[in-house]
C-alpha cells in the first residue's frame, strides 16, 4: 500500500505551531523567529515533508504552467521553438505542458479544453492548417487564459503575435534568385489556407511581376508535408517548362525539393537553384548548396514566452500587439551563424 504523504497540517500537530508558522518558517518569513524556522525546516528534513505545490498554485489561482499548441514536432523548426519556450518559462518559475493538433482543428480545439481543465495560465499556440475560425481560442481568453500565437497565426485583429514579414522576405529571396540568373522559378509552398503560405506567395509574385516574369499557374506548388512537396516537384521537372530553381517556405517543403531532386541526374539536378525560408540547421545537411531565409525558431520561441509572460504579470499595460522579427538571407558557407 502507498504510504501516505505527509502534509503541511501533519507537520504542524506533531511540532505544536499553526500550519500558518509552518508555512511562514518554510517561507524564511521575517515574522517567523530564526530559532523557529530552523526548527521547522529540520523536522520537515527529518520526516521527507515536500510541499504541495499544486495546492499552493490552487489557492494563488495559477499552476505556474504555461501551454503549447503546435501542428506537429518534427525535424523542422518547432524544436528550436519549443527549447526556446521552455529555457524561458523554467527560468521564469514556469513549466510547460507541450500538446500537437496533428493539422486538425478538431483536435486543435480539444487541446485547448485540455489546457483550460489543468488551469494553464497562458498559452502559445501555432494554428493548424486547416483552422480559419478560433473561438477555442476565444474561449481560452473568455476564461483569463491569455494566447500569444507564433509563426502559424490566425488573420483576425486584436490578437497578440510573434512572426516574421514572410512577404517581405519572400520578395526579397525571390530577387535574390533571379539576379543569380534563374529565370523559370516555382515556390514550393505549404496549405494554402496559412497565413505564412499566402504571405510569402504574395511577396513571390510581387517580385516576378517587377522583374517583368509574371506567374504561371503552375509556379505555385501546395504541399502539406516533405513527401507531396518532393511528388509535385518531381511532376514540374518532367514538364514542358521544366522549373530552373525551387523556393520552398519551410524546410520540410525543401527536403521534399531534395528528394525530388535526387531522382534526376547529377549535371542536371546541381544545376538548379535553391532558396528555403530556414531555421538554419538543415540546409547544410541537404547535401548540396542551398541558401536560405534565416527564421529563427530559437528568436521565434523566446519572444513569444516572453510576450506570454508580460502578458500575465502586467495584464492592464498590453494591449494586442504583433511582434515582427527580422530575417537574413544566407549562402553557402553560412558564415555568421
Amino acid at each position: 500500500m502507498k504510504k501516505k504523504a505527509l502534509r503541511l497540517k501533519d507537520l504542524a500537530q506533531l511540532l505544536g505551531v499553526s500550519h500558518t508558522t509552518v508555512s511562514r518558517a518554510l517561507n524564511n518569513h521575517p515574522d517567523i523567529s530564526e530559532a523557529t524556522r530552523e526548527r521547522v525546516k529540520q523536522a520537515a528534513a527529518a520526516l521527507h515533508y515536500t510541499p504541495n505545490a499544486m495546492a499552493a498554485h490552487f489557492r494563488e489561482q495559477r499552476s505556474k504552467t504555461l501551454g503549447v499548441i503546435m501542428p506537429f514536432i518534427s525535424f523542422y523548426f518547432f524544436p528550436s521553438v519549443l527549447r526556446s519556450i521552455e529555457a524561458v518559462a523554467h527560468a521564469n518559475g514556469y513549466n510547460v505542458m507541450i500538446t500537437q493538433s496533428g493539422e486538425s482543428t478538431e483536435r486543435e480545439a480539444a487541446n485547448a479544453r485540455l489546457l483550460l481543465n489543468n488551469r494553464v495560465d497562458g498559452v502559445l499556440a501555432s494554428i493548424a492548417e486547416n483552422t480559419l475560425e478560433i473561438h477555442h481560442f476565444a474561449e481560452l481568453e473568455e476564461a483569463g487564459v491569455p494566447v500569444v500565437y507564433f509563426d502559424r497565426v490566425p488573420s483576425q485583429p486584436g490578437l497578440n503575435r510573434v512572426v516574421i514579414d514572410g512577404e517581405k522576405a519572400a520578395y526579397q529571396g525571390t530577387l535574390h534568385l533571379i539576379s543569380k540568373g534563374f529565370r523559370r522559378l516555382v515556390m514550393v509552398a505549404g496549405h494554402p489556407s496559412l497565413s505564412i503560405s499566402r504571405s510569402r506567395v504574395e511577396g513571390f509574385r510581387a517580385a516576378l511581376h517587377e522583374s517583368g516574369l509574371g506567374l504561371g499557374p503552375s509556379q505555385v506548388l501546395h504541399a502539406s508535408s516533405r513527401s507531396e512537396a518532393a511528388l509535385l516537384c518531381g511532376r514540374a521537372m518532367l514538364g514542358q517548362d521544366k522549373p530552373d530553381a525551387f523556393f520552398a517556405i519551410s524546410d520540410e517543403a525543401m527536403s521534399g525539393v531534395v528528394l525530388a531532386l535526387a531522382q534526376l541526374p547529377p549535371e542536371q539536378s546541381q544545376s538548379i537553384g535553391l532558396l528555403c525560408f530556414s531555421d538554419g540547421e538543415l540546409p547544410a545537411l541537404f547535401g548540396r548548396p542551398v541558401s536560405y531565409i534565416h527564421h529563427s525558431g530559437q528568436l521565434v520561441g523566446q519572444e513569444a514566452a516572453l510576450l506570454l509572460l508580460r502578458r500575465l504579470h502586467h495584464p492592464s499595460e498590453l494591449t494586442p500587439r504583433t511582434l515582427v522579427l527580422e530575417t537574413v538571407l544566407r549562402e553557402p558557407p553560412f558564415d555568421g551563424l
